[in-house]
């Protein structure tokens, strides 16, 4: 999905408040929905663990993960900025380690836009180009789908990455 902040924004698809306190309006964001995340997300929640890991405050992460689950519950844990290793970066760093306690790394099928986010786990990483709101056509989540339908079936996901390479 785009997260932006709502000005200068043409119709997003939903409105995320923010706020403080619980009553304090700090600001809103504006979603534009990649088109079939709904389907996606699904499909996926029946074969996956679903954890969204953003580099985002995780205040945001929260309402965003809100407004995407207002009918259906897709993500079994949400993780934001605190998770994140910033170390004189201008990005976040998301470091698995945490989640490694009861699972498996070969297990595990990591999905950004960018390799940057994730340097400690080349061979867990799925690539998915950066959403522009303004491509309606857009098809990443069906391709992205068909490729983790094949990851599904695996039991080292490491290596069948490998071999999608």
């Amino acid at each position: 999905m785009h997260v932006s902040s709502l000005a200068g924004e043409d119709e997003p698809d939903a409105k995320v408040p923010i706020y403080i306190n619980e009553d304090t309006l700090i600001m809103e964001f504006a979603l534009h929905f990649r088109p079939f995340i709904f389907d996606f997300l699904n499909d996926m929640k029946d074969k996956f663990e679903l954890i969204l890991y953003s580099s985002l405050n995780p205040t945001y992460v929260s309402a965003i993960v809100e407004c995407l689950e207002r009918k259906e519950k897709y993500f079994v844990h949400r993780f934001g900025e605190d998770f994140c290793i910033f170390a004189n970066l201008s990005y976040g760093v998301k470091c698995l380690d945490f989640l490694l306690g009861n699972r498996n790394q070969e297990d595990i099928i990591l999905v950004d836009t960018t390799v940057k986010c994730l340097p400690h786990y080349p061979d867990n990483f799925v690539p998915v180009p950066a959403y522009s709101w303004k491509n309606s056509k857009d098809q990443e989540l069906p391709k992205l789908a068909s490729l983790l339908d094949l990851l599904y079936k695996e039991q080292n996901v490491t290596e069948a990455i490998s071999d999608f390479r």
